[in-house]
């Protein structure tokens, strides 16, 4: 389902959508202010520890075909 083309993708809010249009075509238009801020929060760290844990690296190997747990240790040089 497409957005209406009065929407705004550059600033927030609901002051910029026609809400006669969206409200017929079935979209629900709200002003939720923070509402996901947790979400963001949890999302942030689970890409720290997938950093940490140098996840991205792993599966770049196992894309690749190859298994190196040598290289995702601690301490270890980064996979280039």
């Amino acid at each position: 389902m497409r957005a209406p083309a009065s929407a705004s993708p550059r600033r927030p809010g609901v002051d910029n959508v026609d809400l006669m249009p969206s409200t017929q075509k079935g979209v629900v238009v709200m002003n939720t202010p923070g509402g996901n801020a947790v979400s963001v929060a949890e999302h942030t760290l689970a890409l720290l520890l997938a950093l940490a844990r140098r996840i991205p690296q792993a599966d770049a190997l196992m894309k690749q075909g190859r298994w190196e747990k040598k290289k995702l240790e601690r301490g270890k040089k980064a996979i280039e």
